[in-house]
């Protein structure tokens, strides 16, 4: 059996945002949120700092598929807001991951993903891009 991991995160980032803005506007809860400022590593004051802040909201899963993630991740945000129209945001995004383990002879087998025309449109009525990373590893 293949060991696998998938995520999928919505972004919403921006040099001046208030995350409470964000949550009281898409009437979700982030799963993380990193101030403008804050250190990296608390408590370290040679940590990095962060350069912005991140509003986001993650699903993760060792047993859906991307495509599930992120059909949840849509499904989740409420129609009729655009992200970028939300005071403080500079970007907004859908961060899609997918990693699995294989035998060494399947390393450079393709991996599928497809964003359906109705999905891409919402994508953009919501002012959502979309980051995708895959990759297939050693299972040794």
């Amino acid at each position: 059996m293949t060991k696998s991991f998938a995520s999928a995160s919505l972004y919403v980032i921006g040099d001046h945002l208030l995350p409470d803005d964000v949550t009281a506007m898409l009437g979700l809860a982030p799963t993380n949120v990193y101030k403008k400022g804050a250190l990296k590593v608390p408590g370290r004051s040679d940590s990095a700092k962060y350069p912005t802040t991140m509003w986001i909201r993650s699903e993760s899963s060792e047993t859906s598929s991307a495509s599930v993630l992120f059909e949840d991740i849509l499904r989740s945000i409420p129609h009729g807001i655009c992200i970028r129209d939300i005071d403080g945001v500079d970007d907004a995004f859908v961060d899609v991951f997918f990693a699995q383990a294989v035998p060494e002879t399947d390393l450079n087998r393709a991996i599928d993903f497809e964003i359906e025309f109705h999905k891409a449109k919402l994508l953009a009525a919501l002012g959502l891009s979309t980051k995708i990373s895959f990759c297939n590893v050693s299972d040794q």
